[in-house]
């Protein structure tokens, strides 16, 4: 994706109307739909995800053997998470909950430092995975890899 050309030029060669045909016509994603914000897709293992990029990073998990959840709930927490509702993109066998922050907004990088202050609380790691990291998952991500362990 990242060597792709911009969008407004592909939607004009493939005569397509919209983003998700570009994806759908050049086999990127072809399971895919977009919602008013992201892209709803499958990853390769049969997991939902809401972006290209969560579909990207479930992808390596089941690439590397990495055992994942997807959507763990947190845990009660009076400030942080009052109604018990928040959610992370996955966790790990250890208990490592992993972020994928995909958006710049201030509402956003609240609902990620509120993520933070309440990982720091119940003493859960967490990873929170920006696009830069994307290029070098495995850098980010090697440590529960079986396949880059054992290598």
């Amino acid at each position: 994706m990242a060597a792709c050309p911009q969008a407004a030029t592909l939607r004009g060669l493939l005569r397509a109307g919209i983003r998700i045909e570009v994806l759908r016509m050049t086999d990127i994603v072809s399971d895919a739909w977009s919602p008013a914000r992201g892209t709803y897709c499958i990853a390769s293992d049969g997991h939902p995800c809401r972006s290209l990029a969560e579909r990207t990073i479930d992808g390596w998990l089941s690439r590397h053997n990495v055992e994942h959840q997807i959507e763990p709930a947190w845990p009660h927490h009076p400030e942080h998470n009052a109604n018990s509702r928040r959610r992370a993109d996955w966790r790990l066998p250890d208990g490592t909950y992993i972020e994928y922050a995909g958006l710049a907004s201030d509402d956003y990088l609240a609902k990620i430092q509120a993520q933070r202050q309440l990982a720091q609380h119940a003493g859960i790691k967490l990873i929170v995975i920006t696009p830069l990291d994307l290029a070098n998952l495995t850098q980010v991500l090697g440590a529960w890899s079986s396949k880059i362990r054992t290598s």
